[in-house]
C-alpha cells in the first residue's frame, strides 16, 4: 500500500468512531448493525479494534455463535457537502 494511502485510511479510522458492523446469523443471512469502536495503540504490537458491543444484541448472538465479521468504516462528509446549495442533490425545480 503506497504511503499516502496508509495515512488517509488512519485518518478515517482516526477521525471516526461509528462503523457498519456484519455478522452472519443462525441461518446464513447477513445482518448488519451500527456500533461505535476505538483503536488501541502499543508500542510493539499491531493496532487492534475495539468494539462496543452488548449481550443483549443480536450481533453480539451472531458473534458468539459465528466469529465471522465485516467492519465498514465511512467518512463524514465535508461541511459543505452538507450545506444548502452543495449541489449535491439540489432540487432543479
Amino acid at each position: 500500500m503506497r504511503y499516502e494511502d496508509q495515512r488517509a485510511l488512519r485518518t478515517l479510522i482516526d477521525h471516526n468512531h461509528t462503523a457498519a458492523l456484519g455478522t452472519v446469523t443462525a441461518d446464513g443471512a447477513p445482518f448488519v448493525s451500527y456500533v461505535l469502536y476505538a483503536v488501541e495503540r502499543r508500542a510493539g504490537y499491531d493496532p487492534t479494534f475495539l468494539l462496543l458491543l452488548s449481550r443483549l444484541s443480536a450481533h453480539t448472538g451472531h458473534l458468539l455463535a459465528d466469529p465471522r465479521l465485516s467492519l465498514l468504516i465511512t467518512a463524514v462528509p465535508d461541511e459543505c457537502c452538507r450545506s444548502a446549495g452543495s449541489g449535491a442533490g439540489d432540487d432543479p425545480g
